[in-house]
């Protein structure tokens, strides 16, 4: 629900929350998901997570906006990833190409417990007003690696994982 309240007529939430859950909490957790577009958010998120198995959703500080949202990442923008054993996420890495002023070069990110560093074209590089290297203030990762069908390793299994080349999968990709 938008309002992180529930549903009505017995309708489970796709993220249930205790009936204990103080208002106040409860007001913070719909604040965040509206500024997280999360109705949108959350269909990105499924759509990539049952195409290519898994992805990223990040938490951003938009301190100049006063914010906290969700980013939801394209997993193949994920160039790097550590998970712990229960999978928490303890460092990821970013990594594409951006295209400035005709220019293009190569944008990366990591992310541990310790700091968040930023680069360009493999130099430390200022990004937002941010130094290359600055402390995570939070002594944890914001972020979660969310696997769409759970194998029990770092990468989880796309929808379609059992189709195989049957002919109709053939037959719609020649169309």
């Amino acid at each position: 629900s938008e309002d992180a309240n529930r549903l009505p007529d017995g309708v489970q939430l796709a993220i249930p929350i205790s009936s204990d859950t103080s208002p106040e909490l409860r007001a913070a957790i719909a604040q965040f998901w509206q500024w997280s577009n999360w109705q949108s958010g959350k269909a990105l998120m499924v759509r990539y997570g049952a195409a290519l198995g898994d992805c990223l959703v990040e938490v951003a500080d938009e301190l100049e906006r006063g914010k906290v949202t969700a980013n939801v990442v394209w997993p193949g923008l994920v160039a790097d990833l550590l998970l712990d054993n229960t999978g928490n996420v303890k460092r990821y890495v970013l990594e594409y190409d951006i295209e400035d002023n005709g220019k293009l070069y190569t944008y990366r990110k990591e992310v541990d417990g310790e700091a968040v560093r930023t680069f360009r074209d493999g130099e430390p590089f200022s990004y937002d007003g941010n130094p290359p290297e600055y402390a995570n203030p939070y002594g944890f990762v914001p972020a979660v690696w969310v696997r769409h069908i759970n194998l029990g390793g770092d990468h989880g299994a796309p929808a379609m994982r059992n189709l195989g080349n049957t002919g109709r999968v053939l037959e719609l990709t020649r169309k």
